[in-house]
């Protein structure tokens, strides 16, 4: 029983905080955000980021984002993803708090990898 409420209170928040972040389509949108000039922010931790990326990706690790937030361009347009896409919803809500918006919730990199490596992509490029 304690489980089951445990667990629900967790659902609860993770669905509460996928609906204060501007969601999108990223299977339409990423590669157009990015084409237009926006970049990717990749919020895995520094080893992560080391064991491979996106190219052109800028590295900040969520538990630092909050005070290295600074190092960012507030009015350029930001598309977050790490490994799952839940610290890429936090990063956008931390983003948004601090006066950023063009952020979008990018989700996993393996999502975008595989939008990036099919035919439609390519195609668009």
């Amino acid at each position: 029983m304690k489980i089951s409420i445990a667990l629900a209170l967790a659902l609860s928040t993770v669905i509460v905080a996928c609906m204060s972040v501007q969601l999108f389509n990223v299977d339409d949108d990423v590669s157009r955000l990015i084409a237009d000039g926006g970049v990717f922010l990749d919020v895995r931790t520094n080893s992560e980021y080391a064991d491979g990326h996106l190219d052109g990706a800028i590295n900040i690790p969520l538990g630092r984002l909050r005070t290295d937030y600074v190092q960012l361009d507030p009015n350029r347009t930001y598309v977050t993803y790490c490994s799952h896409g839940l610290r890429s919803i936090k990063a956008v809500e931390i983003l948004k708090e601090n006066g950023f918006k063009h952020v979008f919730n990018g989700g996993s990199m393996s999502k975008i990898e595989a939008l990036r490596r099919s035919p439609e992509a390519k195609r668009d490029r």
